[in-house]
């Protein structure tokens, strides 16, 4: 009986699973250098595909939720991630970034308002969603930033 094995293999699995994840919340951005500017260009582009899908969750449980109110949200993210898969600009990854702080602090002044006036947790459930999309912003603001110095010095 192998079942080191099929743990490990489980755990590799589930390490697969989490990859694109972990890529999102800047972990892989952190460790990885970035040789070439396609390098760059592509983390960026999956990078703002990522925000696309976030943008597309956040619209259809926010809007079943809590109806219009969130589509100045998502346009904000669709916008910036567009920015950031066609142009990999740096301007966006730092607004995003911006953007992603305010969500966070906002959320978090939501969970502590309706904790203290009602006791319970009920408020800022969508802090998971700001966390993911300021780890994006870290991701994108190191992507955008080497791209454009690689592209000065190697000319791509």
């Amino acid at each position: 009986m192998s079942i080191p094995n099929s743990l490990s293999s489980a755990k590799e699995g589930f390490g697969v699973l989490l990859s694109p994840f972990k890529k999102a919340m800047g972990w892989d951005y952190l460790k990885k250098k970035i040789n070439t500017g396609n390098e760059a260009r592509e983390e960026a582009r999956q990078i703002g595909f990522f925000l696309f899908i976030l943008a597309a969750i956040q619209f259809v449980v926010g809007s079943m939720l809590i109806g219009a109110a969130v589509i100045p949200d998502c346009l904000i993210i669709v916008t910036l991630g567009f920015f950031l898969y066609r142009f990999v600009s740096r301007i966006a990854a730092v607004v995003l970034c911006m953007y992603s702080i305010a969500v966070i602090l906002v959320t978090a002044s939501n969970f502590v308002t309706v904790y203290i006036a009602r006791g319970n947790a009920s408020g800022g459930a969508n802090i998971l969603l700001a966390l993911l999309i300021f780890g994006a912003s870290i991701g994108a603001i190191r992507v955008s930033f080497a791209f454009h110095k690689l592209r000065k010095v190697h000319g791509t």
